[in-house]
């Protein structure tokens, strides 16, 4: 008995040994992953935190620089403008433009005098008017770039390194640009005087400071904008091939690459009505942009200029000039002192400067005045020039209200429903070191932060690619991006106590503006090409210009690899889309799947389909239980 124990626990020595190793390596692999998850984790907010400073940073510049602009229309309408000695103006309000009455003018050369003085009087109104649009002019190319440059302390300061590919692209594309005399130099394409402002060289240099350049590398850029600049790139088909617009959103090659079929569906039922064969997008022509905005084209404010009156008496009709300048006690509008009509009417030869007298004279060499007039004194306010907003600042469109107050269970504050033109938009990248898997630092970002597919679903997919492609799963990037838009928020409160958005009152801009938000970038998607995807950048500018004009794809990538040797990474996810959308197997399995049915009926005895999982492509991810979805697709 003793011997069977000794042998058996013989044969048992060490088991409880194997069981501790096998422990403490299951223990090791926890601790590894929870650091990873943590350290992403803490990336992950400390890049929403970087991205969201840069954002209000800018907000807070352009609310500064649009308050700027209003106090200089302001002071355009202000009668305090007329004593101005500053401005070589300096009299009286009360005697500006005040001609004499019918009775004190003996004769037509009488007349002509006070005309005369009066038309000398308009010309330092007009220098002085002038001047005020050139500051505001001035304001709008420095004001946005101060909100740039401080977007990119914000971001540092909140732990973000600087992104060289990012500076990079911003100097050897935007920069070299703007010196460029065939593109910004051209007067053609971009005036080089904007009123009075010869803005190319300061505008240059003020970009070269925040990209903080030396010795041709760029060094400055942590939070990364979007921008509107000539040369960029725009697709048109020469056949009419509508699949052609889906080779410029990136978003198509990233539903490709993740098989997104609800992402893809129209493209899909597309393709079934045409030949995929070779060359599917045809030829096409890459046509690039020769509009200008003549003004900071990094967090534009998106204003123009209008040289009338209209702006002004439809802010006047709507009360808001009587309310602001109530509120300013010490100023006090033209239009209290000028009436809109002239007393005598004439006309002046733009050429030679003689005066023609419109004006009939009665039976005892009298002038008749216009009766319409009230005050002998001449209008004014049709020689101003004023700062209004463009198109680009409008009301939401009611589907839209509707969909946002499902979805917050609210409603939009009154006055604050609109686009707004001035939108501050940045993303941050950063890259976050893990225990499990090596760093790779080419390509593009990916991973939003906050969007609607999140960490879990990112990862998985990331998986499932390495897996299709035999990627090692060591080799996977653990790289971040993290987006945030936010706004200056205004709104003009009227006598009765209603309000008006900004833009509402003439177009004419005002310093209405309070505060400056974030909102979700789902609420209002940015304009302009992003600077933190460089790979997306230089795939549309450089690899697809070459597809337009090639046979097929793999002629395509030759030329490009010949072209740009540099470049081939940045085209590769977006090549390997292409391949896909090249295979028929491919292109019919989503389209197996967006029509397998899901749920039936039965109709005299045969069951029939109801619905199928195309249909369900707008509920929510959870399976299409919860309807359609309301809302956005990401808040930041």
């Amino acid at each position: 008995m003793d011997l069977r124990l000794r042998k058996r626990q013989k044969y048992e020595r060490g088991q409880t040994l194997v069981a501790a190793v096998i422990i403490m390596v299951i223990l090791l692999v926890a601790v590894i992953l929870l650091f990873d998850v943590q350290n992403m984790i803490r990336g992950k907010v400390k890049g929403q935190n970087a991205v969201d400073a840069a954002a209000l940073a800018g907000a807070n510049w352009q609310m500064h620089s649009l308050n700027l602009v209003g106090e200089l229309n302001l002071v355009k309408a202000a009668t305090v403008l007329l004593s101005d000695a500053a401005l070589g103006i300096q009299t009286p309000p009360e005697e500006f433009t005040l001609v004499k009455p019918p009775q004190e003018i003996k004769s037509e050369e009488m007349l002509l005098d006070e005309i005369r003085r009066v038309e000398e009087e308009k010309k330092k109104f007009k220098r002085a008017i002038d001047l005020l649009t050139q500051m505001q002019t001035r304001i709008s190319f420095t004001g946005p770039l101060i909100g740039f440059g401080a977007a990119q302390q914000a971001a540092k300061n909140n732990g973000i390194t600087s992104n060289f590919a990012s500076g990079e692209l911003l100097y050897e594309h935007f920069y070299k640009n703007i010196m460029d005399d065939a593109l910004y130099g051209n007067d053609k394409i971009a005036p080089q005087i904007i009123n009075d402002y010869a803005w190319r060289i300061p505008y240059s240099e003020m970009i070269l400071k925040i990209l903080d350049h030396e010795s041709e590398l760029t060094y400055g850029i942590a939070a990364c904008p979007r921008f509107e600049f000539i040369g960029a790139p725009s697709l048109t088909s020469k056949n009419g091939n509508k699949l052609v617009q889906w080779l410029a959103q990136k978003g198509f090659y990233d539903a490709v690459n993740g098989d997104d079929w609800c992402a893809l569906l129209t493209f899909l039922d597309a393709t079934t009505s045409m030949s995929m064969g070779g060359a599917w997008w045809g030829e096409f022509d890459c046509d690039y942009s020769t509009s200008f905005l003549e003004q900071a084209e990094i967090l534009p404010l998106h204003i123009e200029y209008y040289a009338g009156y209209e702006p002004y008496r439809k802010a006047d009709e709507a009360g808001v000039i009587s309310k602001i300048f109530t509120a300013r006690e010490k100023m006090q509008p033209l239009s209290a002192t000028h009436d809109q009509e002239d007393p005598y009417r004439y006309t002046v030869d733009e050429t030679t400067g003689r005066i023609t007298l419109l004006t009939k004279f009665d039976k005892n060499g009298n002038p008749i005045v216009n009766p319409d007039d009230t005050d002998l004194r001449y209008n004014i306010l049709p020689l101003i020039t004023w700062a209004v907003y463009d198109s680009t600042w409008e009301k939401y469109p009611p589907e839209l209200l509707h969909n946002w107050r499902t979805y917050l269970d609210g409603t939009f504050k009154p006055g604050l429903d609109y686009y707004s033109g001035a939108l501050s938009y940045f993303e941050v990248g950063q890259y976050v070191k893990t225990m499990i898997g090596k760093h790779n630092v080419s390509g593009s970002f990916k991973g939003n932060i906050g969007n609607d597919h999140g960490l879990g679903k990112e990862m998985k997919d990331r998986a499932r690619a390495a897996h299709s492609t035999g990627q090692d799963m060591k080799t996977l990037s653990t790289q971040l991006a993290a987006t945030a838009s936010a706004k200056p928020i205004g709104k003009i409160s009227l006598p009765n106590g209603t309000t008006l958005s900004p833009f509402e009152a003439g177009g004419v801009v005002f310093p209405v503006f309070t505060h400056s938000v974030l909102l979700p970038v789902s609420l209002e998607p940015p304009s302009g090409f992003g600077t933190l995807d460089v790979g997306w950048f230089y795939y549309l500018t450089e690899f697809i210009p070459i597809l337009g004009q090639s046979s097929s794809l793999s002629e395509a990538w030759e030329q490009a690899a010949k072209q740009y040797p540099d470049h081939t990474n940045y085209f590769s996810p977006y090549y390997s889309a292409l391949k896909k959308v090249n295979d028929p197997a491919w292109r019919q399995r989503g389209l197996d799947w967006l029509n397998t049915p899901i749920s039936y009926y039965t109709e005299n005895g045969v069951r029939k389909v109801l619905q199928r999982k195309r249909d369900t492509c707008d509920d929510w991810v959870s399976g299409g239980s919860g309807g359609p979805r309301r809302g956005p697709g990401a808040l930041h």
